[in-house]
């Protein structure tokens, strides 16, 4: 069997900076670590956390996406191999995209410009989240989901606030879209606290797993105290600018709509 040669020089030291970039991803996205199975050994701190929505978090990220792309053009393309040329104009690709709408239009993305839609926001992403990538095998996976339970709050109350910061610059999602958003935050919201999926989700799981352990008892608490009232707060916003955001669908009812369209078309495309 031929044994694959191991990259040197240039090559070497630019595969170094990829596994740096990405350990760095992976240390500021919670999420994305459940989702690898990487929040393990010195990472399983992660897998008790969400991901701040907050605008300086947005701000924190574009400035780590910026020096690495610093630090990638320091790499002089003719020193590189062709697959470290390859590589390189990737990484490069994939940092710009991910700055652009960060970068040009303090936004979180130019392909989703609203912080709360029908397809968006942790009230749409954070349940599907804890329920299908967070696994539950032992006590500490309890305990981390109900961690989670009560970071959602937070990430709700995160995005309340982004919304409302977003829609005095005219972010706002057209008037069908928050009729949609609104009937799954109500579905979501419906249940009561004990009948709630989220806590079925733990109670269900650990029960079957064998882990001893008032789970339900304490994930409806979360829910009861934290999370719907969290909800009802982002309820009542989306209500508020259900009333008052802008006629029309596309991209031009947006400021820099022209601008945030052509970016996302680029995006969309290679």
């Amino acid at each position: 069997a031929k044994v694959k040669a191991k990259a040197k020089g240039p090559d070497a030291s630019l595969n170094s900076l990829f596994d740096a970039i990405f350990q760095d991803n992976i240390a500021h996205s919670p999420e994305y670590a459940t989702s690898l199975g990487l929040d393990k050994g010195k990472l399983a701190p992660l897998r008790f956390k969400l991901s701040p929505g907050t605008a300086a978090e947005r701000h924190a990220d574009l400035a780590r996406n910026q020096r690495w792309l610093k630090a990638l053009d320091r790499y002089d393309p003719a020193t590189l191999s062709p697959a470290g040329k390859r590589n390189r104009a990737l990484a490069q690709y994939m940092l710009t995209s991910r700055s652009t709408a960060a970068k040009d239009f303090d936004l979180d993305s130019v392909q989703r410009p609203y912080r709360l839609f029908q397809q968006g926001g942790a009230y749409f992403e954070v349940p599907d989240i804890i329920n299908s990538q967070h696994t539950v095998a032992d006590a500490n996976d309890c305990e981390a989901y109900l961690s989670r339970l009560s970071a959602f709050a937070r990430s709700l109350d995160e995005d309340t606030a982004e919304q409302r910061a977003q829609s005095a610059r005219g972010f706002t999602a057209p008037g069908w879209s928050i009729d949609l958003t609104l009937g799954q935050m109500a579905k979501l919201r419906g249940p009561a606290a004990a009948d709630s999926g989220m806590v079925a989700s733990l109670a269900g799981r650990a029960k079957a797993k064998g882990v001893a352990g008032d789970w339900a008892a304490r994930a409806a608490k979360i829910v009861e105290s934290q999370v719907y009232p969290a909800l009802d707060r982002q309820i009542a916003l989306m209500k508020q600018l259900r009333g008052t955001t802008q006629a029309g669908d596309g991209a031009w009812r947006l400021p820099q709509g022209d601008a945030i369209y052509a970016a996302a078309l680029k995006q969309a495309t290679t």
